[in-house]
C-alpha cells in the first residue's frame, strides 16, 4: 500500500476543493459538494488500510478549519458530521463459536393488556450476540384491546394500494414470555431489535441456552399451553464456496455499484433531488450520489489498492452511463460487459415503469447461517413482505462501523439474491451497523409472485459463498 502517496492525493484533493469553494463563498450547495467529495476519498482510502485516523484526523480538521478562515458559512452541526462520518475502519474479529439458525413458521398465540391475536414466529438462531427468535405479525394477525388505543393510520409509498390501518410502536408483551427446553432449562426474554418497526420483533432468550435443542416450550401467555416449537428442521442449505481474487479498492466499487442499483431502482429522479436537498442539512445523508466517484477510484489507485488494468472502474462507468447517471468524473470508458449480478438487477430496473408488485403481503420461515468470509459472519433469520416490499432479516457479527450503510467505507461482502424465476436483486439498509447486530436488507426490486425459492450470493474479497433457500409463504 503507497501510505505517502495516498496521503498526498487526500491534500491535494483537499486543497482543490477548498479553491473550488472560496470561487462562491456562501453558497451551501458548493460547500457540501466539495466536502461530500472530501469526505468520500478520505472514507474510501481508510476502508482499504491506506492510512487511518492518523493521517485521516488532521486532513479533516484542517479541511474544516479553511472553510471557516475563508468565512463560508456551513450548515449546523458540519464539522461534527465531518468527523463522524469518518467513523473508525478498525477490524473486528469474529467469535470462535459457530451460529445455529432453523426456521419454524409457526403461529403462536399472544395476549396483552394492549395486542391480542397471534404472531408467527419465523425462526430460533443462536448467534455472537445469544439465542434469538424472530417474530412478525402478518395483516390482521395481532389486533389492539383497545380499538382507539395506539394503532395508526399510515399512507402506502408505492400508491398500490390504499391506506392501511396498522399498529403502531406497540410492542408485544415479551416480558411474560417464558421457555423451556428439552432438557428442563428455563428462559426470559427481552427485546433485542426492530422495535421501530411495526409488526416486527426480535427476542433474546436469557440464559443462553446450550447450542443442541431439540425443542423449545414456547410460553406467550400466562395461564394457557405452551407451544412446542421444533427446532430439528434443516437450516444448513448446501453452500457453495468458490474462491475470488478481488483488491479492497475493487470490493468497495462494487459495493458502492451494489448501492447505486439499490437506489435507482427504489428512488424516482425526483425524490433524489428530495434528498440531495437534505443533504445540505445534513452532510454525509447521501453517499450514493456520483459525484466524486472519479476522485475514488484515482485515491484507490494511488493508495495501490486498485490496480490501473481493473476492469472495475470502467464496468461502474457502464452502470453510470446505464442508469443514467452524470457528474461521476470515471475517466475510464465504459465496460462492454458488466457482472451478472449488476446486469441482472439493472436489466429489471429499465424495464420497470413502476414499481414491481410484492410477493404479496406475508412472511416466510428462511434461515440458514453462512460461514465466516472477510471477518463477517451473517445468519439470516427471515422474510418478509409489506407495503415496505421485501425486507430479508439478518444477523451480521464482526460488522465495523458503517457496514452495510455507507458504501465508501464497506468492505463487507454484497448480498445479492437470485430467485426462482432468474431475477436477481440488489439489498440495501439505511441503517450504519457495528458490532453484532440485527439488520432488515430491502431485497430491491421485491420478489414477484410465485418466488419459491432464493439463491443468496455473498461476494467477498477472499471468496464468494452462494446457498440456496426453499420459500414458503404464510
Amino acid at each position: 500500500m503507497h501510505r505517502e502517496r495516498a496521503e498526498t492525493f487526500l491534500r491535494l484533493l483537499a486543497e482543490t476543493e477548498l479553491r473550488r469553494a472560496a470561487a462562491q463563498p456562501g453558497d451551501r450547495t458548493v460547500v457540501a459538494g466539495c466536502a461530500s467529495r472530501v469526505m468520500r476519498v478520505a472514507g474510501a482510502l481508510a476502508a482499504v488500510r491506506a492510512f487511518g485516523e492518523e493521517v485521516t484526523g488532521p486532513v479533516m480538521d484542517d479541511f474544516e478549519l479553511a472553510l471557516g478562515t475563508r468565512r463560508i458559512r456551513s450548515p449546523a452541526g458540519y464539522g461534527r458530521g465531518l468527523r463522524s462520518w469518518m467513523g473508525s475502519a478498525a477490524p473486528r474479529g469474529t467469535p470462535a463459536r459457530p451460529d445455529v439458525a432453523a426456521p419454524v413458521g409457526q403461529v403462536i398465540p399472544v395476549h396483552g393488556q394492549e395486542v391480542s391475536g397471534e404472531v408467527t414466529l419465523l425462526s430460533y438462531a443462536q448467534t455472537a450476540s445469544g439465542a434469538l427468535l424472530t417474530l412478525v405479525a402478518r395483516p390482521g394477525q395481532l389486533r389492539p384491546v383497545d380499538p382507539d388505543g395506539p394503532w395508526e393510520t399510515v399512507f402506502n409509498p408505492h400508491g398500490s394500494r390504499p391506506a392501511v390501518r396498522r399498529q403502531g410502536r406497540v410492542m408485544i408483551p415479551y416480558s411474560q414470555f417464558t421457555a423451556t427446553d428439552d432438557g428442563g432449562g428455563s428462559y426470559q426474554m427481552s427485546y433485542y431489535g426492530n422495535a421501530s418497526r411495526p409488526g416486527e420483533w426480535i427476542l433474546r432468550l436469557h440464559p443462553d441456552p446450550p447450542r443442541d435443542l431439540s425443542w423449545l416450550d414456547l410460553n406467550t401467555t400466562p395461564g394457557e399451553p405452551a407451544a412446542r416449537i421444533d427446532l430439528t428442521r434443516s437450516a444448513r442449505p448446501a453452500v457453495t464456496v468458490s474462491p475470488a481474487t478481488r483488491s479492497p479498492g475493487e470490493q468497495l466499487l462494487n459495493n458502492i455499484a451494489m448501492r447505486l442499483l439499490a437506489t435507482g431502482s427504489v428512488f424516482p429522479q425526483f425524490v433524489l433531488i428530495v434528498l440531495a436537498e437534505m443533504a445540505l442539512e445534513y452532510p454525509g445523508s447521501l453517499p450514493d450520489t456520483a459525484d466524486g466517484l472519479g476522485d475514488v477510484i484515482a485515491a484507490l489507485q494511488a493508495s495501490g489498492a486498485l490496480a490501473a488494468h481493473s476492469p472495475v472502474p470502467g464496468q461502474l462507468a457502464a452502470l453510470c452511463a446505464r442508469l443514467n447517471v452524470t457528474g461521476h468524473g470515471i475517466t475510464e470508458p465504459p465496460a462492454r460487459g458488466l457482472p451478472e449480478p449488476w446486469l441482472g438487477v439493472l436489466t429489471q430496473h429499465q424495464r420497470a415503469t413502476a414499481p414491481a408488485a410484492s410477493a404479496r403481503d406475508g412472511c416466510a420461515a428462511v434461515a440458514a447461517t453462512f460461514p465466516d468470509l472477510d471477518g463477517i459472519r451473517l445468519t439470516i433469520l427471515g422474510l418478509t413482505n409489506s407495503a415496505d416490499g421485501t425486507m430479508l432479516h439478518a444477523h451480521g457479527s464482526g460488522l465495523t462501523h458503517h457496514y452495510y450503510g455507507w458504501p465508501e467505507k464497506n468492505l463487507a461482502p454484497t448480498v445479492w439474491i437470485r430467485d426462482s424465476h432468474g431475477r436477481w436483486h440488489a439489498t440495501r439498509t439505511d441503517k450504519q451497523h457495528e458490532g453484532d447486530v440485527t439488520m432488515r436488507l430491502q431485497v430491491v426490486p421485491p420478489l414477484i409472485p410465485g418466488t419459491d425459492r432464493i439463491e443468496i450470493l455473498l461476494a467477498g474479497q477472499s471468496a464468494e459463498v452462494r446457498a440456496m433457500l426453499p420459500v414458503r409463504w404464510q
